[in-house]
């Protein structure tokens, strides 16, 4: 116990904090300030400098959800090792029904980055909508009708991929278009596809296709 709090003296300073461990310990939280400087850096889009700070907290606080959450996060994001071993030991002791639907969707994410493709349809499978924003919702979707598509299970796909379609100002409007005008092209369905093709034909990943 003497050595985890001289290594966490050690770790407060090497990060700035300098309020007097000694004297200001009781009053000032020190431990609180770490966590707070990993959600600043969080929102400043720095993730691995949130992760140094978040990973301290977490650390000498483990039984917080929301310090837990935060953790197990940012191991997916940033594809650290063991990740989704750890994220699913996490899943299985937190009753955070919101933490838990938010960690099934990064671990879906972590997957699908993976070219897990049927892991991912698994873990998507337990995340709320509700839980997410605009944005996750349309990644997810994406995600989830191209794990459909390399699949072969097309209806899904289809079903998946012709809602991004409806959603024009998406990062996955041309994929969403190229995938779907595929189906609809071995379905015959030849108005859709040429539809679909026209939409994704000045995106260079697809101008050539």
């Amino acid at each position: 116990m003497k050595n985890i709090r001289i290594l966490y003296f050690a770790f407060l300073m090497s990060m700035g904090i300098t309020n007097a461990w000694s004297q200001d310990f009781k009053y000032n939280h020190p431990l609180e300030d770490v966590f707070a400087k990993g959600l600043q850096s969080l929102q400043k889009g720095d993730s691995a400098m949130a992760f140094e700070f978040i990973q301290s907290a977490y650390v000498l606080s483990p039984k917080s959800e929301e310090k837990g959450y935060h953790y197990i996060a940012l191991l997916l994001e940033l594809h650290k090792p063991n990740a989704a071993t750890i994220a699913k030991q996490w899943l299985q002791n937190s009753k955070n029904d919101i933490y838990n639907s938010k960690i099934y969707f990064q671990l879906g994410r972590y997957y699908f980055n993976n070219k897990l493709d049927k892991e991912t349809l698994e873990a998507y499978s337990h995340v709320s909508i509700d839980d997410l924003d605009n944005q996750q919702i349309i990644e997810m979707k994406f995600q989830q009708g191209y794990c459909y598509f390399k699949l072969g299970n097309w209806e899904q796909a289809s079903k998946l991929l012709n809602n991004i379609r409806q959603v024009t100002n998406n990062k996955y409007f041309s994929d969403a278009n190229y995938y779907a005008g595929f189906i609809a092209l071995e379905k015959k369905d030849f108005k859709l596809a040429l539809e679909c093709f026209k939409i994704c034909e000045s995106n260079p990943d697809y101008s050539r296709l």
